[in-house]
């Protein structure tokens, strides 16, 4: 398995799936200094802060990553498409 492309997981039941793309892989891939921040805030939290200070900055990054690159979503996407077609070869 190639781990250079986070694996797409699917929400719902049946024929109602919806992919879904992961947040914290793409913020790795197309920010990497907020992916940095992101790591430090995680190691210096407490134990019962972390998981909600980690939330917070990801909800707030992906905020204003969106308003500041409508297509960001759509970008990362594509690379990782071109990614894994390109392994394939």
């Amino acid at each position: 398995m190639d781990y250079g492309v986070g694996k797409g997981t699917y929400l719902g039941h049946g024929s109602n799936l919806v992919k879904t793309t992961n947040a914290l892989d793409m913020m790795r891939t197309m920010d990497g200094s907020a992916y940095t921040e992101y790591q430090k805030i995680s190691k210096e939290s407490s134990n019962e802060d972390r998981q909600l200070n980690a939330l917070k900055y990801l909800t707030n990054w992906y905020e204003g990553a969106v308003k500041k690159n409508p297509s960001m979503v759509d970008n990362y996407e594509k690379q990782s498409e071109e990614y894994v077609e390109k392994k394939k070869m």
